[in-house]
């Protein structure tokens, strides 16, 4: 169901090796099927007869949404032939496809799940082994759309220095 990779070019983050390393996809395009699943609130408590106090999330379906985006992405980075975890700035575009009301009272889903806590699902998925850390991700495009099949359709794309700077002067633009 995912789209072909990008064909753009791309670099290894501190390879030394010049064999091949501009022929590597600079993006990677997967589509991760599945209801979409949100990062919120965490709880803690601590069990009886222990010390340490456990701390977990208020969505119980969130490992598996997690671990399903990070083996799909995972796959496909390592079939670009990227080292993982990548360090070095990221960008993401995130598309969640969700399935509409019976009713919908718009025709774009602005309605929950909140946008901000599915990305925040994404983000840590990636800082599960993609990235070294979800702090990477220097730019975010995330959008809800209605479709007949949930999921997410993720675009990472590695950035050189001249992009992060481009970015930021976007930025600095709009303010």
């Amino acid at each position: 169901r995912s789209p072909p990779p990008t064909a753009a070019c791309g670099r290894l983050a501190g390879s030394s090796s010049t064999a091949s390393v501009s022929a590597l996809p600079k993006s990677i395009t997967v589509w991760v099927p599945g209801k979409p699943e949100t990062q919120g609130s965490t709880r803690c408590f601590t069990p009886p007869g222990s010390r340490k106090p456990v701390i977990v999330h208020d969505n119980p379906r969130l490992g598996a949404w997690r671990t399903a985006v990070t083996f799909l992405v995972k796959h496909a980075a390592h079939k670009a032939r990227w080292d993982t975890p990548l360090d070095e700035p990221v960008e993401v575009i995130a598309e969640f496809y969700l399935q509409p009301p019976k009713r919908p009272r718009f025709k774009l889903p602005a309605v929950k799940p909140d946008l901000d806590k599915l990305q925040r699902a994404i983000g840590d998925a990636l800082g599960n082994g993609i990235l070294r850390d979800d702090s990477r991700i220097v730019h975010w495009n995330v959008w809800k759309h209605y479709g007949t099949e949930q999921g997410v359709k993720l675009t990472l794309t590695r950035l050189t220095q001249e992009e992060v700077t481009r970015l930021a002067q976007e930025g600095e633009d709009d303010q």
